[in-house]
């Protein structure tokens, strides 16, 4: 699946309706419809009056299938059509959608605070579609402005209306979910996107896959579960721990003991064979370590940081190993360390954290990098690398590192500086935004460069379950926010989602 631009979702639109697999009004029901069934799905138990507001577009012809849908599940009392224009200035396929309503339905031409003012109200957005551009005009303004201060939860359909699709930029509705039709807009993951859309949900609407990959040859490919299933592979019954790979982490200080330790017991959960942690001898263990985890202490000269005299120790470990993930909770003082460490590496490397950090400090280290090092920066980290080689483009810092960059943030973006290839993830939630979850982010992906696989498809697989396991329910209309999840829930749900890949049934 590829991620499109407004122009791009048109012409596959046109393309499917010149196919003959639809026609306008044929296409029109069957998005209308698989919204429709979504939003039964994501509102399944709770006894809501669904409010559906409409333009005069294309977007508002799909909320006249879903109002019609919805009012044969949910009742005639609890559907209510909003509509900003009569149908006397309906055309196209939006009026024949109109037209097929059913007589009862009710329908207002106006929005007031007095409509959606009861705890049971849920707006269906389907007001503007993903051709907006600039400011949006009366009364779509006051309505949009309306809305988002009802405090109702709502549904949009395709892009919450006022943002832009192709640079998510505008003043928009904002939305508890937004669900985006055949394939994801430009718009949604980027600018304000991530901030007004909630949680992202793809429905396919009957357009082949064949057609949204021919208008988007260049398209930038969506990361999505179905995808990751293809990219893992099963287990040989005849596996053994050696051959599922063995990840030296390096991690750790008196500041900082506990995080190669979350990084750690998630390479276990995530597959890894064998998995050793080191620590420097003076930091202090103050978390339970799993009785798995191998824990060897290196020299540190009292400092209660890596030194140069770790280096002996890391160099006898390392010819076992088949990865390494460096970084998490070592401070920036472990520059001598690292110095020596870039010498002798030879196996695919993570730089984390601090890792990253000690990069930045002395820029020519980027270009010592091993080959295979993946590289995962959040956004202040990714400013220092930038700013560190006078680079502004992410991709030049891929290019110029060799590496596989991850920049981390509510679409992580994936990009391979040797081949150009590159990956949004979909998957994830806001209560990833919490102390330990790049470290359990490291040992996921660190796992996967340990059972051999090449680093842009660790990357990718690891992001996307790291995402998977920041989703507490993607089934149900919720609320985005703190749910309270820390980083070690984060590792108890690695293994039910890793068998749900596994299983032929899932539902995944």
């Amino acid at each position: 699946m590829k991620i499109l631009t407004p122009t791009e979702m048109r012409q596959a639109d046109s393309e499917t309706i010149r196919s003959g697999l639809f026609s306008g009004i044929g296409l029109m029901r069957s998005a209308g419809n698989a919204a429709a069934n979504k939003i039964l799905d994501l509102t399944r138990g709770m006894k809501r009056c669904f409010h559906i507001l409409t333009g005069s577009g294309n977007n508002g012809g799909d909320g006249f299938i879903i109002a019609a849908r919805l009012r044969e599940e949910a009742g005639r009392e609890r559907v209510i059509l909003h509509c900003t224009a009569p149908e006397e200035k309906l055309s196209g396929d939006a009026l024949l959608a109109f037209r097929e309503l059913p007589q009862d339905m009710i329908i207002k031409n106006s929005l007031t605070a007095d409509d959606l003012n009861n705890d049971q109200d849920l707006v269906i957005d389907c007001l503007l579609g993903t051709g907006i551009k600039g400011e949006v005009r009366e009364p779509v303004k006051s309505w949009i402005s309306l809305v988002n201060r009802s405090g109702c939860p709502v549904i949009s359909i395709d892009i919450p209306s006022g943002l832009d699709g192709e640079t998510g930029t505008g003043d928009a509705i904002i939305a508890d979910a937004t669900l985006t039709l055949a394939a994801p807009k430009t718009g949604l993951l980027t600018g304000n996107g991530p901030s007004v859309c909630g949680t992202l949900h793809t429905v396919p609407i009957g357009i082949p896959d064949e057609i949204l990959n021919a208008v988007a040859p260049e398209g930038v490919p969506a990361l999505d579960t179905q995808t990751v299933r293809h990219l893992l592979r099963p287990l040989d019954p005849a596996t053994y721990k050696q051959k599922r790979g063995h990840i030296l982490i390096p991690g750790g200080s008196a500041s900082y003991p506990s995080a190669p330790f979350l990084a750690g017991e998630a390479a276990l959960r995530a597959g890894a064979g064998l998995v050793t942690v080191v620590i420097p001898a003076s930091a202090e263990i103050v978390c339970s370590v799993p009785k798995a985890l191998i824990v060897r202490r290196a020299p540190d000269e009292d400092t209660g940081h890596f030194t140069a005299a770790a280096l002996p120790l890391i160099k006898s470990l390392l010819p076992a190993m088949d990865a390494v993930a460096i970084g998490p909770g070592m401070t920036t003082e472990a520059g001598d360390f690292l110095d020596g460490l870039l010498d002798i590496l030879a196996v695919p490397t993570l730089f984390d954290a601090d890792a990253l950090n000690l990069l930045s400090c002395r820029p020519e280290r980027i270009k010592r990098l091993p080959s295979n090092s993946v590289l995962t920066p959040h956004a202040g980290e990714l400013k220092r690398l930038l700013d560190s080689v006078n680079l502004t483009d992410i991709k030049e810092l891929a290019r110029l590192s060799k590496s596989v960059l991850v920049q981390k943030g509510p679409y992580t973006r994936i990009l391979n500086g040797c081949d150009g290839r590159k990956a949004i993830n979909l998957s994830g939630s806001p209560t990833l935004a919490t102390a330990g979850s790049g470290d359990v982010l490291t040992g996921i992906i660190g796992a996967f460069l340990a059972q051999k696989y090449d680093p842009f498809t660790a990357a990718q697989i690891g992001v996307h379950l790291h995402g998977l396991a920041g989703e507490i329910s993607t089934d149900r209309l919720t609320r985005t926010g703190n749910t309270g999840v820390i980083a070690d829930d984060l590792l108890i749900r690695l293994p039910e989602i890793l068998q749900k890949f596994c299983d032929f049934d899932s539902g995944l």
